[in-house]
């Protein structure tokens, strides 16, 4: 029997930690589905450059938080409209399966069966969406939590106002205000289109009881735990309230960085690489693809004071990308090992796209 929690406006920071927290603490025997709702607020993914994704000026001037996910994908904005989805288990539950997109295909199974007792039929889409049609109705993230536990990351779009979306987050749709709207509007949906002005309660219980369906358990309303709790007070104290965990990936400084940036079927790459002399000092990945922390800080540790020479990084990163091979599913050794080089090659204020490679890993 799995766990069923309920909980309503929570702030950016506490609403992360717990979903850190109960993936901590997830086990074969402890498996929970948390359904939520933050007050209004910005979350990028894992990976990303806060500047790059969104508006900080209308985010300051509206009083609108910005924090980092620990699961990976692209930024969202969450509110009473977004309704959050965390599922926290262990892999033994999933025996059959091991690769990362297909765990979140399984995992995404209760939503896309919860949606259909509504009438709106979704599918997973691309590396981490679900769509109706086509158009974007819930994004998905995953994280391993390092104990074992895994998180699943969901917000399902109940309602949403384009015009607030496009003030806060950088769309890549978004160039003139009128055509912004125009063109996120025909990617993105909503159970309210879909389905009409469904209260959020409703859809959450539809929700529990896809998951109950998809996976032939029962799910019954549960409370967090005294360790559960005390472990999301202290991870909101130190990680998400942590300017160095919130603004990561950002310039320090002065520094002189070379720069690449590249679309790989697992999402988007950046590279920046600070280079001195003939030694490449770090190199510091970002972007919206989804893999683990433990996959990027050794290749990003295999790289730092490394000989500038481009056989040996070669071989440094495609060691790296071996050792994690299924945590780098959708990227392509060959794009990562191109942006990699190209932006230690670059000199500051250029930023270029390499060419797409066509090796793989086999």
């Amino acid at each position: 029997m799995w766990r069923l929690l309920y909980d309503s406006d929570n702030s950016d920071s506490f609403g992360l930690a717990v979903d850190d927290a109960l993936a901590k603490c997830a086990t074969e025997h402890r498996t929970t589905l948390r359904l939520y709702t933050y007050r209004p607020c910005v979350l990028v993914g894992r990976f990303q450059r806060i500047n790059d994704e969104v508006h900080l000026d209308q985010c300051v001037g509206q009083n609108i938080p910005v924090n980092r996910r620990s699961s990976g994908g692209g930024a969202i904005i969450m509110g009473p409209d977004q309704l959050g989805i965390a599922f926290t288990f262990s892999p033994g539950i999933f025996p059959a399966v091991s690769r990362q997109k297909e765990l979140m295909k399984t995992c995404s199974a209760g939503i896309l069966t919860g949606l259909r007792s509504l009438g709106v039929v979704a599918q997973f889409q691309g590396k981490n969406d679900l769509a109706v049609d086509g158009r974007k109705i819930a994004g998905l993230g995953m994280y391993a939590s390092g104990t074992g536990g895994m998180l699943f990351h969901a917000s399902l779009l109940v309602d949403l106002d384009l015009d607030y979306m496009l003030d806060v987050l950088k769309t890549p749709f978004q160039k003139l205000a009128n055509k912004g709207v125009k063109s996120v509007a025909e990617r993105v949906t909503t159970v309210h289109q879909q389905a009409g002005a469904i209260p959020l309660s409703d859809v959450s219980r539809h929700i529990v009881a896809g998951y109950e369906e998809a996976f032939g358990t029962a799910i019954e309303i549960g409370e967090i735990t005294s360790q559960e709790q005390q472990l999301a007070v202290k991870l909101q104290r130190e990680k998400y309230e942590a300017k160095d965990w919130i603004r990561q990936f950002e310039s320090q400084g002065n520094d002189k960085v070379g720069r690449s940036r590249i679309s790989t079927p697992g999402g988007v790459l950046e590279v920046r690489a600070i280079v001195a002399n003939h030694v490449v000092k770090s190199v510091t990945l970002s972007g919206d693809f989804i893999t683990t922390d433990t996959a990027v800080l050794d290749l990003e540790s295999s790289l730092r004071w490394h000989v500038h020479d481009s056989d040996s990084l070669s071989r440094t990163i495609e060691d790296s990308i071996r050792r994690h091979q299924t945590s780098w599913e959708g990227m392509p050794l060959g794009l990562i090992m191109d942006a990699v080089l190209a932006a230690i090659e670059t000199t500051p204020g250029q930023v270029p796209h390499p060419c797409f490679a066509s090796g793989d890993l086999q």
